[in-house]
């Protein structure tokens, strides 16, 4: 076998021995109920935002928490906070900007 023969086996064995994560990791976003540049309003009490409107500034994965979530912006401060999607999706309702 001559030498190039053996690096294109190294190669390929090496390509298929690679996690797929170290190649490049897709996450496919979940879907939902609030979309980037809407505004929302929650109407349970325990929230830390009750009783204002957010903007849904951003939707992101956290490697570190292992979630997704929007971020959102609370007016007048325009504070960025990050909140679970399910729970958000569930105990807020979208309102006019």
């Amino acid at each position: 076998m001559s030498m190039l023969a053996s690096m294109r086996w190294f190669a390929v064995i090496l390509c298929l021995w690679m996690p797929s994560g170290a190649v490049g990791q897709t996450f496919e976003m979940p879907q939902t109920r609030f979309q980037i540049g809407d505004c929302i309003k929650t109407w349970d009490k325990n929230i830390s935002w009750y009783g204002k409107t957010a903007k849904i500034y951003d939707i992101i994965r956290s490697k570190r928490l292992n979630y997704y979530a929007y971020v959102i912006e609370t007016s007048p401060l325009k504070r960025r906070e990050y909140v679970y999607i399910e729970l958000t999706d569930n105990r807020s309702d979208k309102v006019r900007c």
